[in-house]
């Protein structure tokens, strides 16, 4: 629970004829916080001599041969909390000897000792990055003294790590205590920073790395953080690794219908480095214009090696023809990249029964799709319930005729408010036919 610091005491003879005798010199330590822990200690400058002490260290009955010297030490514990103060100076008493029946006096020694208050790190959090890309920097400032400390500051020169490297996003406010703030594009700055006792603060940043950087490691050292022009912690160094964007390869892509679901298109890729994640693209023609199946991207698991199998389902209500699909990946850079098409021939037959088919997908965020089959013309009605047994949402009340059907629930109540995260149930009536399914929504 202690830190140790070692206080070397050099005692020389610089006389060319005559030996000294009782040398002795004082070291008063009082209201430092510093305190030895290895004393007495015995013949350390001749035969007899001893420092002993706790506050007020003593040596006495030193001796010396003319021009020779002696150089002996002691371990100092520094409380787990730090000092209250971030230096602390140290001066002994004169020196004093006897030299040829005669008292000689010395001037005192003086040493300085630099407490770091502060302990101060930094990460890079998502390496590694990408030319074009951008990462994440995460610094934390932990301080272990015993008193609050006020008026931090630092900088951190982004240039002299990769010209071009740049923060997005600054200035951050209250980062590090109330009325801090990091400020810079790529010369970075913390200002105001404050930390009560044993507390620590950790705040990020979002670099953009240069289109023209060259894969390698850079090295990131931001200064040491000052308090009142004083120096009160270490310097933070963080590694940063730039490589390539290395482009994905399908294990495989392909489509497959589902009888009265839909069309589900699954892939597999070798692996996914530097990739954000995928859309399905559809057409009815294998050389035609395709578009985008779903809205949101599919994201990729992201940074691995290991292969990932995909699967999207694609509910929309589709007659009987040859339906064309495309992989369109994208990487962490936005730029995308097109895979197939893969083709399937749908041939949907009519539905022969009523059918409520599992919503997808499940659980779900903000929407997500239903299907249904109907045996033939029918006056439906299709509702959301809460697990209260409550409807929260009506769907759908009309007369339809035979065939199969998609309808999106977008989470909303009737009321047109964000339902809750929470189990719900879908129930489909028509013609004295009940059918139902869970839905689970996950905000």
């Amino acid at each position: 629970l202690y830190e140790t610091v070692t206080l070397e005491f050099t005692v020389t003879n610089t006389h060319a004829s005559y030996s000294a005798t009782n040398i002795a010199f004082t070291d008063n330590l009082s209201g430092s916080g510093l305190w030895p822990h290895n004393l007495p200690l015995n013949d350390i400058c001749g035969p007899g001599s001893q420092i002993s002490g706790t506050n007020i260290l003593s040596f006495t009955r030193g001796s010396l041969a003319p021009n020779s010297s002696a150089t002996f030490s002691i371990d100092l514990s520094i409380p787990a909390g730090g000092l209250q103060t971030p230096s602390f100076f140290n001066s002994t008493s004169p020196i004093t000897a006897t030299l040829n029946n005669s008292t000689r006096t010395g001037d005192p020694a003086t040493a300085y000792l630099q407490i770091n208050l502060l302990e101060f790190t930094k990460q890079f959090t998502d390496p590694p990055a990408v030319p074009g890309g951008s990462v994440p920097l995460v610094f934390t400032i932990t301080n272990y003294s015993v008193v609050p400390l006020a008026g931090l500051s630092f900088s951190d020169n982004l240039n002299t790590v990769l010209p071009g490297l740049s923060a997005i996003g600054l200035p951050a406010n209250d980062v590090c205590g109330t009325g801090s703030q990091l400020s810079g594009t790529n010369f970075l700055q913390l200002t105001g920073g404050s930390l009560s006792s044993l507390e620590f603060c950790t705040f990020s940043v979002v670099l953009q790395v240069p289109p023209s950087a060259a894969p390698g490691i850079y090295t990131n050292t931001a200064s040491n953080i000052f308090m009142g022009g004083l120096s009160i912690s270490n310097s933070a160094t963080a590694a940063l690794g730039i490589t390539q964007p290395i482009p994905i390869r399908l294990v495989s892509f392909t489509a497959e219908r589902v009888p009265e679901a839909g069309i589900i298109v699954k892939w597999t890729p070798e692996n996914e480095i530097n990739m954000a994640g995928f859309y399905i693209a559809k057409c009815i023609e294998k050389n035609g214009t395709y578009e985008r199946i779903h809205p949101s991207i599919i994201p990729s698991v992201g940074h691995n090696h290991t292969t990932q199998c995909y699967e999207y389902m694609d509910m929309e209500e589709t007659g009987e023809a040859t339906y064309w699909y495309k992989l369109e990946e994208v990487d962490l850079h936005g730029k995308s990249s097109f895979y197939g098409p893969v083709g399937i021939t749908n041939t949907a037959a009519p539905p022969t029964g009523y059918s409520l088919q599992q919503n997808f997908p499940n659980p779900f965020n903000s929407a997500t799709q239903l299907r249904y089959s109907l045996a033939k013309e029918g006056r439906i009605n299709l509702d959301i319930y809460n697990i209260r047994g409550e409807r929260v949402r009506q769907l759908m009340d009309k007369s339809q005729p035979a065939g199969t059907f998609n309808i999106v629930w977008d989470g909303k109540l009737d009321n047109r408010k964000d339902a809750v995260s929470g189990q719900y149930v879908c129930v489909l009536s028509v013609d004295g036919y009940v059918l139902s399914r869970k839905i689970v929504l996950l905000r």
